[in-house]
């Protein structure tokens, strides 16, 4: 629990007492909810929503007979708990590509020796998620190179389902962001647009640069989205999947505004989805 205030109302509901300031809405609502607190001598939790709570404690003393408040903040709990279980829905998917990769090594020729690379990045790529869990408020900004770090990708990604085209400017300057940041961010992308095509099909993938900043866009030819589900879809918990956990998008979004970076999406129905991340390149500054 983290207290943003503290207040002491008399049994009759009148402010005696505060640490912090209070709408008047809201003090007119505890006026009320704090004498029926003390009338019914029970604790009550008036919700101020987005994880806020007012909490209500009767007190009857021989010094004093009135209601102590506090302002219960949730907010910061929330967010640790969903980029824990973005991290661990990640790290799970890295292992599955890994695994993938590794069963692939029942073949014989090259596809042995190129399985194995791909599954040894893949590996150290989840390592370096798991490392960050306890050195992510410690590290810089990093800085990531575009074209090897979007092959790897593209490369795990591909099969017979999916044909990952990745197309990209040169020269492609790095982006300052950490290595395993950038990996999150279109891991998330890319699983988004191959589960848009439950048949298989072709994901294009687009880098440039732009003055001081790259733009990457992953475009997949799906079912698309209605207008409707467009604006929601960064929201924690919304999925339109029958088994998703609605963390995919929502964690993509978080990682690139907090390297002042930008994502959108552009979407029609029956015809595929595109989203598109810029991303300060080490040159140059934010979005």
């Amino acid at each position: 629990m983290s207290c943003r205030g503290i207040w002491v109302l008399d049994s009759s509901g009148d402010m005696v007492a505060q640490k912090a300031s209070i709408e008047e809405d809201i003090r007119d609502r505890l006026r009320g909810e704090a004498q029926s607190s003390f009338d019914q001598n029970e604790a009550k939790e008036l919700p101020l929503g987005d994880d806020q709570s007012l909490l209500l404690f009767p007190l009857k003393t021989a010094a004093f007979s009135g209601v102590v408040t506090v302002w219960d903040d949730r907010s910061a709990e929330r967010r640790s708990r969903l980029q824990l279980e973005s991290m661990v829905h990640d790290i799970t998917n890295l292992l599955a590509v890994a695994q993938g990769h590794l069963d692939l090594l029942d073949g014989v020729g090259e596809r042995t020796g190129a399985s194995l690379r791909e599954a040894s990045w893949t590996l150290e790529r989840a390592a370096e998620l798991v490392r960050g869990l306890v050195r992510r408020d410690q590290k810089g900004p990093g800085v990531t190179p575009v074209q090897d770090t979007l092959e790897h990708l593209s490369s795990i990604f591909a099969c017979s389902r999916y044909v990952v085209h990745c197309t990209i400017d040169n020269p492609v300057p790095p982006v300052s962001i950490a290595p395993s940041d950038f990996v999150e961010i279109f891991q998330n992308l890319l699983q988004n647009a191959c589960d848009a095509m439950p048949d298989g099909g072709p994901v294009a993938i687009k880098v440039r640069s732009i003055s001081n900043h790259v733009e990457i866009s992953v475009r997949d030819f799906g079912v698309g989205m209605a207008e409707d589900i467009s604006p929601r879809i960064f929201a924690p918990y919304f999925s339109t999947k029958v088994s998703g956990r609605g963390l995919g998008l929502y964690r993509a979004r978080e990682l690139v505004e907090q390297y002042q970076g930008r994502i959108q999406v552009a979407s029609v129905q029956g015809a595929g989805t595109c989203f598109i991340v810029t991303l300060p390149s080490v040159a140059g500054g934010g979005v």
